[in-house]
């Protein structure tokens, strides 16, 4: 079942009239039962539920929090506003007492005809880590084990929630009415909350779910493109063939009109990249962790190439309407690395006892399966977020002389992989990271950790610019501990961390990588482990990362599979020739996580190489390469890439690299990002001057 965040992102970037009708089917009776508490009168509940929903569909851009939420406050404050109006309250008191007497089953407690009107207004001045969970529970009926799927906590964590606010919301209700204790509050809750919708009701709601709202309250354009690449191959067909077309006239035409239509559009009619992560990555991060999300949005707001590179979301929307004739094109879609670059193409071990190292691609975290043509899209937006951060010119031509390299370098290793390797392995860019074979272990451990029994507070890199923040979390070494434990026993080169346990644990830190930009916010770990404890003959470092659903998943462009996140992370690596392979997963607690060993022999290619154009086509041999040889095994797409896709490359780069720019000035400028850059800045502050006081330098 697909998550309330996923319905509504995929309604507000496409007018779903299907998403639309799930939400309020999920919805509807705890909305009209809220609106008919708080006005008595099943007539004007049926009035504040449509407003609802029309708000929720206009708004659907903008809103941050749980739909159930964010409706329950809509209801409450709508219905107020209905009891509030005076003339209104005038003409119909009388009909109002009657309704609400006719409407009461024989034999209700009476403490709950007493306490009903209040309930909803109460939930109001709950934080929303407690709030929620009890409208989704008591209000919409839902098990904890379903709440904590949708909210991505434990079962544990939603049931502590649910009791706290039950204790909560009795305090705040006996201000007026007594309660005796919380166990009477839930029973009533449980027995009189709900409230069945009318026909009517569900009949109106159905048409709105059908028409649509845009965000100004207007009905959608004619044109809406479907996001699904089946769905959208399909109607182009049909399309086409009502008017004698060619289904690839048809999407030239269909692009031309939507590009067109994308320009005309003021900037204040689209929604702001800020607007875009709230409703996609926001959703994602711990409600307790308030400096996460300001975080992501500093760094991005960092330079222009920071915001492209970390924005898969923007590139995603942007291919949506301008890169639409791959995403209709069935044949195309293969699994994918989803973010190929030169800071992703390193070397590793496949194994702790291997001494040879691997070659090949690094940081699965965006596999999902795409279009082929989109992969290598990618790698040409990576490439000139480098040229942008090295200050290299990069003109039309040599745009298009990129291409043409990534192109023949694909080709050449996709039909030879062997030679491909070879040839990585006899790259100078390479070599460096290649003679790191002999290092041994103990070097992984002195960069994080001085002593060797707990790590460093502060990590800085050789050139003293400061690499990581590590702030100890001793309360998370139980988790944590079992979040490894699992890992260890799903993958082979990870098997020694199913012998973990808490006392295996040195030391836990939470790890913020101070330059991460595609990843800041997301919860990530370093354990050093007690070897001996385990097995090996010395101490380990181990990286538990949260991962998220890629991008196009987060905008509804995919379906998304049931396969856990965590687990499409450590097999695409396996299936398209990656070298991390002491990688491990685990889903716990409603999260997905990876766990890798770290170690001194891995290492992806520095991007601080690149200082021409020269470079940049190097770069563009080496990245062409390795995705080449990561695709070997799919044949199947040798047709589409073709030396004409080159020039489609080039020129599609050029558009979004406007995008980008425009998109870019936006969100700088957006007083949001201006707060919580300030915000992330501060409180890093704070963090780094709390560490060394206490001695973790």
């Amino acid at each position: 079942m697909e998550k309330d965040q996923t319905l509504l992102v995929r309604y507000a970037a496409t007018r779903d009239a299907d998403a639309f009708a799930e939400m309020a089917r999920r919805h509807r009776v705890m909305v009209y039962a809220t609106a008919r508490r708080v006005t008595g009168n099943h007539h004007d509940a049926e009035d504040v539920t449509q407003a609802c929903f029309f708000e929720l569909a206009a708004n659907a851009t903008s809103i941050d929090s749980s739909v159930a939420g964010w409706l329950h406050s809509a209801a409450t404050t709508r219905s107020i506003d209905v009891i509030k109006a005076a003339q209104a309250r005038r003409a119909r008191e009388a009909v109002t007492q009657r309704e609400r007497d006719e409407a009461q089953p024989s034999g209700e407690d009476p403490v709950w005809l007493e306490i009903a009107p209040l309930v909803d207004a109460a939930f109001e001045h709950l934080p929303p880590e407690l709030r929620i969970p009890l409208i989704m529970h008591f209000l919409e009926r839902r098990s904890y084990r379903e709440i904590a799927k949708e909210l991505y906590l434990s079962k544990t964590t939603v049931e502590r929630r649910i009791k706290i606010g039950l204790d909560r919301l009795r305090m705040l209700v006996s201000g007026k009415i007594a309660i005796p204790s919380t166990a009477l509050l839930a029973t009533l809750l449980g027995k009189n909350a709900m409230a069945e919708t009318t026909p009517y009701l569900n009949g109106a709601l159905a048409k709105l779910a059908m028409a649509g709202v845009r965000g100004n309250g207007l009905p959608p354009p004619a044109l809406d493109i479907p996001m699904d690449g089946p769905v959208m191959a399909m109607l182009i067909r049909l399309r086409c063939a009502r008017f004698g077309m060619t289904a690839s006239t048809g999407i030239l035409l269909l692009l031309t009109f939507a590009t067109a239509y994308w320009l005309t559009q003021p900037d204040s009619a689209r929604p702001t990249t800020y607007d875009l992560l709230l409703t996609t990555h926001r959703p994602y991060m711990s409600i307790a962790d308030t400096a996460a999300f300001p975080a992501k949005i500093a760094q991005l707001a960092g330079d222009r190439g920071r915001f492209a590179q970390g924005t898969g979301e923007l590139l995603f929307e942007w291919c949506r309407t301008n890169a639409a004739d791959w995403f209709a094109d069935e044949a195309a879609f293969v699994l994918c690395h989803g973010d190929i670059g030169l800071q992703q193409v390193g070397v590793g071990r496949r194994s702790i006892s291997d001494r040879r190292l691997a070659v090949g691609l690094t940081s699965f975290d965006n596999a999902a399966t795409l279009p082929i043509q989109f992969e290598l899209f990618r790698a040409m937006v990576n490439l000139r977020v480098i040229a942008d951060q090295r200050g290299v010119p990069v003109s039309p031509e040599s745009a298009r002389e990129v291409g043409r390299t990534l192109i023949e370098a694909f080709t050449f290793a996709q039909g030879s992989p062997v030679d491909a390797e070879r040839e990585l392995r006899q790259n100078p860019w390479l070599a460096e990271l290649l003679a790191r074979a002999d290092r041994p272990y103990k070097e992984e451990i002195q960069q994080y950790s001085h002593d060797g029994r707990q790590f460093s507070g502060l990590v800085r890199r050789g050139s003293g610019s400061l690499r990581d923040v590590l702030t100890p979390a001793p309360l998370k070494a139980s988790q944590v501990a079992r979040l490894i434990t699992s890992a260890g026993q799903s993958a082979p080169g990870v098997g020694m961390l199913s012998r973990v346990s808490l006392r295996s644990v040195k030391d836990l830190v939470v790890r913020t990588r101070v330059d991460s930009v595609s990843s800041q916010g997301q919860e990530k770990y370093l354990a050093l482990l007690d070897g001996a404890s385990i097995g090996m003959p010395h101490d380990l470092i181990v990286y538990v990362k949260q991962q998220l659903p890629s991008p196009c998943e987060r905008l509804g462009m995919i379906s998304a599979t049931s396969q856990s996140v965590s687990q499409r992370v450590v097999e695409a690596n396996a299936t398209l020739n990656g070298i991390e392979t002491l990688t491990g997963w685990t889903d716990v607690d409603g999260g997905s996580y990876t766990v890798q060993v770290r170690t001194p022999w891995a290492g992806e290619i520095d991007d601080a190489r690149v200082n021409d154009v020269e470079d940049l086509l190097h770069a563009a041999r080496i990245v062409g390469l390795a995705a080449g040889r990561a695709h070997a095994s799919q044949p199947q797409i040798q047709n589409l890439i073709t030396p004409q896709l080159a020039s489609v490359l080039a020129m599609r780069l050029d558009g979004y690299w406007q995008h980008v720019c425009v998109e870019y000035d936006r969100f700088s400028a957006d007083p949001r990002v201006i707060a919580d850059s300030a915000a992330a800045t501060d409180a890093l502050a704070q963090t780094i001057a709390r560490l060394q006081k206490e001695a973790r330098p």
